[in-house]
This record gives C-alpha cells, structure tokens and sequence, in this order.
C-alpha cells in the first residue's frame, strides 16, 4: 500500500522502478509549452513529467488538456503534483472517466486537500471492479466540486466494494447517484462498519425500503442504533415489524431500546420479554416502547403496565402542518383522561410551530399522561418523548391550566440543548403568549425574583443546577429577560428569536459566538442582527439588566 502524508493513493501491488522521463517527439513537444520543465529538475518536476508521461501514453488528447491547465502550468505542488499523479493512475485504469474527471471544473482552478482526496478515492472506487467502475462514472455529485460528506462518501463506498459485495445494490440507489447529504455519507461509514463486523446485519438493512429510496438524518442514525444493538446481543430487533417502514415513533423506539440495551441491559432483557412485545414490536407498540427510557428511570414499575394493552391506552392523530407537513400526535395513559388533551396538544403545536416559522424537529409529538419525570418537577421533555402529570389530563385542572405546561414542553422540541435559561425562559415566553396571558403580566418586576443569584451571570457562575431548587432560577431569570426584549422590539422580537434558532441549526460565520449550543453571545447577536440603533440600545439594557454583573438601575423617583 503506498500512502503521501498517511492517507493511502494505492491500493494494490506494484513495485517502485526507476523510470526515465520519456524522449519521444510527442512528449518533447508537451514538454516544451511548460517553462518549470526546461534546464535542472527538481524531484517534483521529474514526478511531474513522469505523470504527464503517463496520461501521454493513455490518451495523447487527454495529456495535453490537462498540461494546458493553469496549475500544471505554474509547475504542480502538494495537492496539484498528486492530482496529476492520480489523474495519470486513473486514466490507466479507465481513460472515458480520466477525461470525464479532467473535465471538472473545479480541478481547473487548483485543488485543495478535499478534492484531492476525493479525486483519490473515486480512482480507487473506479479500479476495484466492472460495477465499481460503472458507478464511480455515474456519479453526479463529484462533478461540482467535492465538499468533506462527499469525500468521506467515495471514502465509504470504495472500503464497501473491497470488503463485501453488496455495491451492486448500493449503485441501484437513486441517493447514491444524484447527490451525497452529511445522513447519506453517515449511512454508508455504517454500512462500511458492517461489511467487516456484520455482514448478516448489513443484508437485513440494505432491504429496508426506506434505506434504498432515500436517507434522512433520522434513518442514518436509526441504523446507527441498530448496529450498536447488534453489538450488545440485540440483533434480533432488526427483524422486527416496526423497523420495515420506519414511522418517526419507530425511530424513537430504536434509539430507547439501544439505550436501554447498552446502559440498563437487565431492563432491556425484561421489556423484550413482555408477553405483548415477545413476539416482536409493532408500529401500534413503538410509540409506547419510545417512552420506556424515561420511565425505566423515574418509575420503573410503570414499564409492564404501560406494554400491556388492557392496562395501557394510545391515542393518536395525524395532521399536516404548514412548515412541518406531516405529524403525528400520541397520547399515551394508564388511567381514564380528558377528550380535551389531543384538542391541546393540536393547538399547542400549531401555535408553536406558527410562532418559529421553521419545522418542527420531530415529526412524532408524544405525550405520556403519567407520573414519570424527575420529583422536582411537573413534567419533563425526553426528545422521545414528553411526560406531564396526569392532572395536567384530568378535570381537576382548568383547559387554561393545562393547556400552559403543554404549549411549554412543545416548545421545548425547537429550544433544547443550549443554557438552561435560554431554553426555559423562551419556553416560558412563548407559553404566556400563546395562552394569551402575556399581557396581563407586569411590565418590571419590582423585586429580583431568584433568591440564589441577581443575574442570569451569577447564576452561571453557580455552575449546573439540573434537579435543584437553584434550577428553578433559570425559569424565572430566563423568562424575564425574553419577556423584556418582546416588550422592547414589539414584533421584531420574532425575527431575532427566529434567527436565534438557526443560530442552534447551523454555526453562524457571521458573529462572534462559537457552536450551536446558544448562550448570551447567541442572543445579543441575534436580537442585534440588522436592527435600528434605538433597537440595539434596547437588547443592550435589557442584557445589562437581567444578564450583565452589575448592580440594577437606580429607581426614578416618581
């Protein structure tokens, strides 16, 4: 195996000879239009003719296009001498696809590490067989350039033709030809795992309609899980009813059952010995066993009732959302509930959803009616699911009461994963306006409402306060602080909040705040973001007023 730099350009046999550089007239006459070719060779031009040799002798046309290129012309370093090099080994192997490839235009204006390796990988995609050849010639993608998923996807797809023969299959997929996403080139560096560790499991995936007709971010990772449960023992799942079209509910219940399996294998062992899962899960089950994780840890008692189906009710709807499309509601209880609550939850996401002006990131809305959540609180947000108290399902609470605790875990499916105060104080915002309670409430608070710290940045100093009556502080100095830039912006408050979220989505070059995980550089850029300069000076007294440490303004004497 020959490497440049630890990264592999050949794969097979061969053996190094000293090869002189050619004096034929042909090759004279290409050498006499590059002026780094004339008197002393350095190592590197003498590599360099040796390629162009090389691509003479496979197609003299060929050679002279790719001579005429401006970086050959300078004289090829680093990525541009491999390319060359590469360029002459591929056009050996397959000479319609060397010129195909010469033809790129982006190997005209140089190319860059990325390109080079993936220009390397797809010639050694294009030597490893009849059907490698053909697809490594069919694929769209490479034409414009290649971009880190594509380079790791011809990386993926030449490892899967050396280890096993499923490329037949692969190159029959339409994803695999018009384009290469990140979940694309996620699901093949599974499937590469799985044609050196399990080849069985690797057959059994590859026949998932849902796999051969396109990949989403949710399949990618469902196969992921599904490997790992392979790994822990749990290959059997992959036969299961509910993985052979995978709803939102199964991709839930396969991420719960790899938990449960890798870190609580003796709960795992109990609830696929359930009498009404033993013979395999169902779609009608996967939303139940999608909520199991969160209840193995709180009230692990309530795991067997909530598998029987004479103990356990599922309630369910479809609807179609404006950004979102397609979503399914469940309710889920072990006691008799309120026709109310489906009505809630359809009202709550459609307000949400409205309110963000994105799609909401999960299609599957889970609500599980039960006492399963951490003691501290009234409900909790799973990702897989949501679980409230059974009051907030009950006519011991008014429709008004219950409605706010469910408007403000659905929130929570767009505001996860960033500070705590930012994620409870928008849901807290957005629970008050969508209720309509906004309002009515005070417009300045006349006392600090947090005993433990006066800033939003002393309760940061505190550090983590998950499950703590200090947490609690993140509710209330949170929502303050949101509440108080929508009274200041009026409704320009939505196009920074707005923007705030796509700052979660993807890492915004344009400010100063590093990741996706929002803090208080993501909000103050954000609400900044093309505003007025009376707006600005309103985000900047509200952060100094509930975030920055220093004491709050003095009172105006009235």
């Amino acid at each position: 195996m020959l490497t440049i730099g630890g990264e592999v350009i050949g794969g097979r046999s061969f053996e190094i000879i000293d090869r002189p550089i050619p004096e034929t007239r042909a090759f004279a006459e290409l050498r006499d239009t590059l002026d780094w070719a004339e008197g002393p060779l350095s190592h590197d031009s003498q590599v360099a003719l040796l390629a162009l040799a090389g691509l003479l002798d496979a197609d003299p046309e060929l050679a002279e296009s790719v001579a005429a290129l401006s970086w050959v012309r300078q004289g090829p370093r680093g990525e541009g001498l491999r390319t060359l090099q590469q360029l002459a080994a591929l056009a050996r192997e397959d000479v319609p696809l060397a010129r195909r490839v010469a033809a790129f235009p982006w190997l005209a204006d140089g190319v860059n590490a990325e390109e080079w390796l993936g220009l390397r990988d797809l010639a050694l995609l294009a030597g490893a067989g009849d059907t490698a050849t053909s697809l490594a010639a069919g694929l769209q993608w490479t034409a414009d350039g290649i971009d880190p998923s594509e380079r790791w996807g011809l990386s993926y797809l030449r490892t899967i033709a050396r280890h096993s023969p499923w490329l037949e299959q692969i190159a029959a997929f339409p994803w695999v030809v018009d384009d290469m996403t990140d979940a694309e080139q996620g699901l093949l560096w599974n499937l590469d795992q799985l044609a050196v560790g399990d080849s069985h499991l690797g057959n059994l995936v590859l026949a998932f309609p849902w796999v051969q007709d396109d990949i989403t971010s949710r399949e990618r990772w469902t196969v992921r899980y599904l490997r790992e449960l392979a790994g822990a023992g749990a290959g059997s799942i992959v036969g299961m009813p509910f993985l052979q079209a995978l709803s939102p509910a199964g991709a839930a219940a396969t991420s719960v059952l790899r938990r449960l399996a890798l870190r609580a294998p003796e709960a795992f062992a109990r609830v696929l010995e359930h009498p009404a899962i033993s013979d395999g899960i169902t779609d009608d089950e996967a939303a139940v066993v999608s909520t199991l994780w969160g209840v193995q840890g709180t009230n692990p008692d309530l795991v067997g009732a909530l598998l029987d189906p004479t103990q356990a009710t599922v309630e369910e709807r479809v609807i179609e959302l404006p950004e979102s499309g397609e979503v399914t509601l469940t309710i889920i209880r072990t006691k008799p509930g309120t026709e109310r609550s489906l009505d809630l939850v359809e009202s709550a996401v459609r307000s949400i959803e409205e309110l963000m002006a994105a799609p909401l990131p999960r299609r599957q809305v889970t609500f599980l009616f039960e006492e399963a959540f951490p003691t501290t609180f009234f409900g909790a947000h799973y990702g897989t699911h949501i679980a409230l108290s059974p009051k907030v399902d009950s006519t011991a609470m008014s429709r008004k009461d219950a409605f706010r605790p469910i408007v403000h875990e659905v929130a929570h499916y767009y505001w996860g994963g960033h500070e705590p105060w930012l994620n409870e104080g928008v849901a807290n915002l957005l629970e008050t306006v969508v209720d309509g309670s906004f309002e009515d409430l005070p417009e300045r608070d006349t006392v600090f409402p947090c005993p433990y710290a006066r800033r939003i940045s002393d309760l940061e100093d505190i550090g983590p306060q998950q499950r703590s009556r200090q947490f609690l502080c993140s509710y209330s100095l949170g929502f303050r602080l949101f509440r108080d830039l929508y009274r200041e912006l009026g409704e320009d408050f939505w196009d920074g909040l707005r923007l705030l979220y796509q700052k979660s989505q993807v890492d915004d070059d344009s400010d100063d705040c590093s990741g996706t995980s929002l803090g208080a550089c993501h909000v103050e850029a954000a609400f900044k973001a093309g505003a007025t300069d009376e707006a600005i000076a309103a985000v900047d007294k509200v952060l100094d007023f509930w975030y920055e440490k220093r004491d709050p303004p003095p009172a105006t004497p009235e």
